[in-house]
């Protein structure tokens, strides 16, 4: 690969993971609020919840394996680093999840 797709690859692997971690972030919100306004039950708002945070977590966890594999090049360890970063953020956004009620 040349050094110019390496570069441009870091760069979309670091705008790729950024992106999932806001998309993951807004369905967290759209999630919350649609159960809490249609009084979903406790047990099945926690499941959709955890499955929202999930699943963009386990693919972030792909990239960023993915990621590793091809940290070679100044953007390709950009990319890495962008994509560990957006995965603790996802991890860390989720972590209410697991301590707080659903609805106030």
């Amino acid at each position: 690969m040349t050094a110019d797709r390496r570069a441009a690859h870091g760069l979309a692997t670091a705008l790729a993971a950024f992106t999932l971690w806001a998309v993951a972030f807004t369905a967290l919100y759209v999630v919350q609020a649609l159960g809490c306004r249609y009084a979903w039950s406790p047990l099945l708002h926690q499941a959709m919840l955890f499955g929202v945070w999930l699943v963009p977590s386990v693919a972030l966890a792909l990239m960023l394996g993915f990621a590793w594999t091809a940290r070679r090049g100044r953007m390709a360890r950009v990319g890495l680093a962008a994509t560990a970063a957006a995965l603790v953020s996802t991890l860390w956004t989720g972590l209410p999840l697991l301590l707080a009620s659903t609805c106030v």
